[in-house]
C-alpha cells in the first residue's frame, strides 16, 4: 500500500527571486521496458544462410534474412543451422538455431573490422538511461582475442560506403564489458553488456570494436592457426535502466497565446503513480494532479490565474515493482 503524500510541505520562503531557475535536484527514477531490439536472436529468418560472407570484400549482405539486423563496414554473417553455420571452428547458438558472427580484427590487414546494425523497436527517448547486452563466444581457431567490445546509436542506417569511415577510430557509445574477464571464451557464452545516456531520437545501433589497431589491446597468440579475432554473438537486449533526469522547464508563460501554456513533464512508460505537486513561495498547495502526465495551467483551484512569480513543485513516480522517486525544483511563472 502506498502512503499519501502531505497536502502541505515546508519550504523555505523566497525572497527576491530570480527570474529564472536553473539548479534544479535531481533524483534517479528507473523504470522497466520491453527489449526494443526486434529480432534479437536473429531466429526470425527471411532465407537460409547458403554461404558465409565474403570476409574480406564486399559480398552479399546475407544479415538482411534476419530483418531488421544489416551488416556495416564489411561483411558481418548471418549463421543459421539450416546452411551456413560457423566460421573458424564450432559453436552452437546459444538458444535456438540462428547466432550472428562478425570479424572484430585481423593480424595482416590494418583496421580491418566487420559491425551489425539494427533498427530499433522505438527511438530512445533523451535523459533515459540505456543498458545493451548480448552474449559473445570466440571462434575456435581464433588465436587471439580482445577485452571488450562496443555499441555506437545513430539516427538512421549507415551505408556500406560510410560505415567504415564512420566507426573505424570512434569512441564507441558504451564499452561491452564481461564480469569474468576478458572475451576468450571458445565453448562457451559470455555476457557482456554496457550503460548508454540517450540523447533522444536515436533509433539504430551498431555493434563492433571500433577502435584502430594502433589504439586497440590484442590479446595472444594463444590456441589455434587463425590469425583473426572473431565473434559469434547472440540474444542481443536493449532495455531502459533508469532516468539521470526528468526534464522539465525553469519558466512557463500561461498567457492564452499557445505558447509554453502549460507545466507538464514528459509521459513515461511503466509507472503505476505520476503525481505532480505544486507549492507556492509560502509552501501552500496550489495544484495537485495524479495523471500520465500530470499537469498545470497557472490557475488555483477556484479556476482564477495564479500570480506571477516563483513556484516549487514535486514530482512522484511509484514504477510497477512499487518503488517511489521524486524530483523536485523550481519554475518560473510569467503572466505576460
Amino acid at each position: 500500500m502506498v502512503r499519501a503524500l502531505r497536502s502541505t510541505i515546508a519550504i523555505p520562503r523566497l525572497r527576491n527571486a530570480a527570474r529564472t531557475i536553473v539548479l534544479l535536484s535531481l533524483f534517479p527514477l528507473t523504470v522497466s521496458s520491453q527489449n526494443l531490439i526486434p529480432n534479437p536472436g536473429f531466429e526470425s529468418m527471411a532465407a537460409c544462410p547458403a554461404q558465409q560472407n565474403n570476409a574480406y570484400y564486399w559480398g552479399p549482405d546475407y544479415l538482411l534474412y534476419a530483418p531488421p539486423w544489416r551488416r556495416a563496414c564489411w561483411s558481418a554473417d548471418y549463421l543459421h543451422d539450416c546452411g551456413f553455420s560457423n566460421y573458424a571452428g564450432q559453436q552452437s547458438p546459444r538458444t535456438g538455431l540462428a547466432k550472428a558472427g562478425f570479424m572484430a580484427w585481423k593480424a595482416d590487414a590494418t583496421d580491418f573490422r566487420e559491425y551489425l546494425q539494427v533498427l530499433l523497436a522505438e527511438p530512445l527517448r533523451a535523459g533515459v538511461e540505456y543498458r545493451f547486452s548480448m552474449y559473445v563466444s570466440l571462434a575456435d581457431d581464433c588465436q587471439y582475442h580482445l577485452s571488450a567490445l562496443g555499441v555506437k546509436f545513430y539516427e538512421n542506417y549507415l551505408g556500406d560506403v560510410e560505415a567504415c569511415d564512420e566507426l573505424v577510430g570512434k569512441m564507441p557509445d558504451a564499452v561491452l564489458c564481461a564480469s569474468q574477464g576478458p572475451l576468450d571464451d571458445k565453448t562457451g557464452w559470455r555476457y557482456v553488456e554496457g550503460i548508454y545516456t540517450a540523447r533522444g531520437g536515436e533509433d539504430h545501433l551498431v555493434v563492433g570494436h571500433f577502435a584502430k589497431d594502433i589504439h586497440s589491446k590484442i590479446y595472444g597468440p594463444g590456441a589455434g592457426t587463425n590469425n583473426s579475432i572473431y565473434y559469434y554473438i547472440d540474444d542481443t537486449a536493449l532495455d531502459s535502466v533508469g532516468f539521470t533526469d526528468i526534464p522539465m522547464p525553469n519558466v512557463f508563460t500561461p498567457n492564452g497565446d499557445g505558447l509554453n501554456e502549460v507545466l507538464s513533464p514528459p509521459a513515461m512508460d511503466s509507472v503505476s503513480v505520476y503525481r505532480m505537486e505544486v507549492f507556492n513561495r509560502w509552501g501552500a498547495l496550489v495544484h495537485s494532479e495524479t495523471a500520465n502526465p500530470p499537469s498545470w495551467n497557472g490557475r488555483d483551484g477556484g479556476g482564477n490565474a495564479a500570480q506571477e512569480g516563483v513556484y516549487y513543485y514535486l514530482l512522484t513516480v511509484i514504477d510497477n515493482k512499487g518503488k517511489t522517486f521524486q524530483k523536485k525544483g523550481f519554475v518560473q511563472l510569467l503572466g505576460k
